[in-house]
Parts: C-alpha cells; structure tokens; sequence
C-alpha cells in the first residue's frame, strides 16, 4: 500500500477461509481502535473474519503484516531563467509557488537547489531537491532544469528559428493559453480570485499559420492547472479577428481545455460565438456552459445547480489521538437530502477540501474525496489554520457541472500543536 491521508480500505485485505478444507464465505475487516493510515502504522494488525452464515460458523480474529509505503510528491519548482554568465546557482529563484501564490506540488515542503555553489553553465543541467513538509509520509523528489539553454541551430541559413508555443501532431494544432489571476474584495469584505484567460497575439497568429499549413482538423487551447489559482472564476477572452479567421481560413473546430472541463465549438457555432462580440472586438467564452441535446440531461444538470446554490454548509474540525486534525462536513436534513438527490439524478458528488491561515482568504485545496471527511496531518506548531469544505458535483463522463462557492461554508478552525 502507497500512503494516500486516509486509512486503509478493509477491502484491500485478501486471504481465504475454510473449515475441513472447504471454502468458507464471508468478510473482513479491521480490528476497531488500530492505527492503519500513516506509514509509520505499519506492522502488525489484527484483522477479524465474518461468515456469511452466522448460524453454523463463528467469526475469527488473525493478524496480518500491513505495509504503508511513503508516497513520492507530484510537481516542478517556479525558476527565473539565466540568460548570461556569471552567475552562481545559489542566487537564481527557485520556488515551490507560482507567482500568484499557489504551490505546485501536491503536498506542502521547501525545494532548494543541490550544489548552491556551481556555476550556472550554458546548455547544463542543475538538480534540484523538493523536500515534503511530512517526510514521515512523503520520499524527497528531485529533479533537473537547464536554466540557461543553448540557441537553436539555424540549420545553416545564417539567422535563428522563431520559436512559438503551439505545435501541430496528427491534424490537431495545440497551443497554451495565457492566465493572469486577480483578486478583488467585494463590499462585505469576502475576496474573489479571478483567472483571466487570454491566448497572446503571436500565438494567434501561428495557430492559424500551422492549420493552414497542416490542414488541422482541431484547434485546442490549453489552460493549465498549474497556472490558475485556487478556487478562481475564470474567465476567457479571445479576439473576434481569431475566431473570424478560424471560420474563414480553416476547417477545424476549436477546443478549449479547463481544469473545470473542456468545451468543443463547431464551425457553425465559432461564428455564433463571433457574433456575441463586445464593442472592444473580444469574445467571452464560458467552457463549462452545457447545451447537452438531450432535454432531459439538460434539466437534470440546471435542477442540480439550482440545488448547489441553496446549500449553507459548515465545516467542523476535531484533534486526534495524533494530534491531527480530522476535518468534516456537518451534515443536516437539508445537506442530507440535497445529496439525495444530486446521486439520484445520476451525478457523482465529491468534497474539495480547503485550508488556509487567515479565516476569509487564501484558502488552497489540499484533497478532493469521495467523503466528506478529511485528515490533516502536516502543520506548523502554534499556527490556527481555518478549513473550509467545496461540494463539487460532476456527470457520467467526469465532468465538473457544478459546484458550491467557498463562501457558502463556514469554516472550522484548530491550532496546530505538535
């Protein structure tokens, strides 16, 4: 087992039981009061057999050897590139955070650069050690940057290749969107981030140069994960001229890819987009708008937002044995109910967990489960972290349709001690 925050399911126990060398049927589980979640749990625990017919066999207790391994962190470091000699590794930025605050690896730690000392060369690769804030749970990751790169080879024509970001592979032209987050303070003080998408002019331009030249049937904008913050409203713009010349100049259809879920425009409906033009010539686009053709997905997944918009939820946190803090989502008859029926409308419901050091901002998600119910096990000493719980409702092909606002929940609040 991989250490994951959550306890080992009893149905990753296997084993057989039988009575005079006939299979016996039944269930296994955790002995109750044991330790099964952190890699340090690991050892010996008591496992418990229930028969199916309970009439003719009792159950049975054994042990097992149960085996946590630490889980390897996910992520690349934020670095400012060198462009001229002279200069030491140790004095180029190297960051676990982007610049808008938010961490880029999948758990909290501190990443720093290998041998401070060297001398950054052109063309070589400097490692880099990202160290977990939990190393009880989590291995270090390392990993290597070329911070000065070489110029690209002209191929012998005297002068040096333009370099873009969209690139052509089997008809389809891809291209990275640009995202610049904001945050605005609304009058009763509560702080909204907003992702500003947009696609640069040059990028335009090539996207349209590398169709034509490779007759693309698909044109597909990615907006990063990495590069939108937190819980923001995105919004994306493009320019009425692009859209045009996709319509006029090509055949392909534009995608565009969100962390929130991808939408696909038609011809016909790139020039309906084109039509909804502002003043300024800008187009916003709102890739999470459904227009399923099915009426009836259609109600379902209108019904199930105007459920989400309704809930107030609350946020409650406990200390452990551990010292942990167990943070969980208070449920009442309407909370209840709500998911009733989101699940009977055929949608899967998650919970997005939330925590931050200051009560009505910067709150950064830290798991997304399937429960609402969620450990904390990494902390600074002394520090009061408030916790606040996002329920996110997606269909069957796993695309987000809805979801609650962080400030329809009241957060819960513990200071970390240990």
């Amino acid at each position: 087992m991989t250490y994951d925050g959550n306890p080992v399911s009893a149905d990753k126990i296997t084993g057989a039981a039988t009575f005079n060398g006939n299979p016996v049927e039944g269930k296994w589980s955790w002995k109750a009061d044991q330790s099964i979640t952190n890699a340090a749990d690991s050892g010996e625990k008591t496992v418990k057999f229930t028969p199916t017919d309970a009439t003719n066999f009792e159950s049975v207790d054994t042990t097992v050897i149960l085996t946590i391994n630490r889980a390897t962190p996910a992520g690349k470091p934020a670095y400012d590139k060198v462009t001229a000699s002279g200069k030491k590794l140790s004095e180029v930025n190297l960051s676990s955070n982007d610049a808008a605050g938010k961490n880029l690896f999948n758990v909290s730690g501190a990443v720093e650069w290998e041998n401070g000392d060297a001398e950054v060369k052109q063309g070589e690769k400097y490692k880099w050690k990202f160290t977990p804030t939990d190393t009880d749970n989590y291995t270090i990751l390392t990993g290597e940057i070329i911070l000065w790169e070489k110029p690209a080879s002209s191929g012998g024509g005297g002068g040096s290749l333009p370099t873009t970001e969209a690139v052509t592979i089997d008809k389809v032209t891809t291209s990275p969107a640009e995202v610049k987050n904001e945050t605005k303070t609304d009058a009763d003080g509560t702080k909204e981030t907003i992702s500003k998408v947009t696609v640069s002019d040059a990028n335009q331009k090539e996207i349209i140069k590398q169709v034509k030249d490779n007759k693309s049937e698909e044109i597909v904008i990615n907006v990063s994960e990495k590069k939108v913050a937190d819980n923001a409203k995105l919004e994306i713009s493009l320019d009425k001229d692009f859209i045009d010349s996709i319509v006029k100049d090509t055949d392909a259809k534009l995608t565009i890819k969100t962390p929130e879920g991808d939408k696909t425009f038609t011809q016909e409906e790139l020039k309906k987009l084109s039509e909804s033009a502002a003043a300024d010539g800008t187009v916003t686009v709102d890739p999470t708008a459904s227009e399923p053709t099915d009426t009836t997905k259609a109600e379902k997944i209108t019904k199930a937002k105007g459920l989400i918009e309704k809930l107030n939820l609350v946020a409650r946190s406990s200390k452990t044995a551990k010292k942990n803090a167990k943070v969980i989502l208070k449920r009442n008859e309407t909370t209840n109910s709500c998911i009733k029926e989101l699940k009977a409308l055929g949608f899967t419901v998650k919970y997005r967990f939330y925590r931050s050091t200051k009560k009505s901002a910067g709150y950064k998600s830290t798991v997304t489960k399937k429960t609402a119910s969620y450990m904390n096990t990494n902390g600074k000493k002394g520090t009061k972290y408030f916790y606040k719980i996002q329920i996110r409702v997606y269909d069957e092909n796993g695309k987000l349709i809805a979801k609650t606002a962080l400030k329809q929940c009241k957060y819960a609040s513990r200071t970390w001690t240990k």
